[in-house]
């Protein structure tokens, strides 16, 4: 039977997260038929055993050996059934809104690419979560935490989008792949997520691929939900995240020609 969405959560050691994330889930759904698709990137034996006595309606995918971000998002869309896809972070929690109220807007918004809810920090202050695509310059204000030093440059404040107010739906250039609302239809036009980004810009990459083919990406303030924002690739100089990142940047710029943004 076809669901009216499918979450994807991509799991990698993330168990201390999940029970939580799951749960608020069901508690927001709304009057809708649901589909959790869960890929396990390390083949947990904790991890099954907690799906399997709690949440046994959960679709478990255990991969033999660790796949890239896309490639496990994609590997959870191949295995949905949902006319609507909801792409989720682990370590998330939802705490206000229905997920049923998020589909009737997808109906109502023209030519919507993405739906983005309202991220939040732990303490919940607002999250940067929606942003312009990534310039050049923007890149090395953050990559260098020059933010810090300089919060009022509009480099910065352009770039996430911060004086924004997120107080209605309104359309974006791209979201945190921590919370990624699509149509299904549309995601396969897209050709899915593409796997040359392992892990980080896949969700810019993304967003940025729907917009050049005319749709728009957007943010609504009607869920609200708390994201775990680590930024693990920011913590150190060198470390294999860090150096994912830089990657992934590189191809994303390469791919796309330097074009800051699809209408240049």
């Amino acid at each position: 039977m076809t669901a009216d969405l499918s979450i994807i959560v991509v799991s990698h050691h993330h168990e201390q997260y999940l029970e939580t994330c799951i749960c608020s889930i069901l508690d927001h759904l709304g009057n809708i038929q649901l589909e959790i698709v869960l890929v396990d990137n390390v083949n947990s034996s904790r991890l099954k055993k907690m799906i399997t006595t709690r949440f046994p309606e959960v679709v478990l995918i255990s991969n033999e050996s660790p796949l890239g971000f896309s490639a496990n998002c994609n590997l959870g869309f191949q295995k949905s059934r949902g006319r609507n896809i909801l792409f989720l972070n682990p370590d998330v929690e939802i705490i206000k809104g229905q997920l049923e109220t998020l589909l009737q807007e997808m109906e109502r918004l023209p030519q919507v690419g993405v739906l983005c809810a309202h991220l939040m920090n732990p303490d919940h202050t607002m999250q940067y979560s929606i942003r312009k695509f990534p310039t050049l310059a923007a890149i090395f204000f953050r990559g260098f935490k020059l933010g810090n030093l300089f919060p009022n440059a509009e480099t910065y404040k352009n770039y996430l989008m911060a004086e924004k107010e997120r107080t209605h739906i309104m359309e974006i250039d791209w979201g945190l792949g921590a919370f990624l609302m699509i149509r299904r239809d549309r995601f396969k036009e897209m050709g899915m997520m593409d796997e040359n980004f392992h892990m980080y810009y896949e969700d810019v990459d993304l967003c940025f691929r729907l917009k050049c083919a005319g749709y728009k990406n957007y943010f609504t303030p009607s869920l609200h939900v708390i994201h775990n924002y680590q930024r693990d690739s920011a913590k150190h100089f060198f470390s294999k995240l860090k150096f994912h990142h830089i990657i992934s940047i590189l191809y994303f710029f390469w791919k796309h020609k330097f074009t800051p943004s699809p209408s240049s």
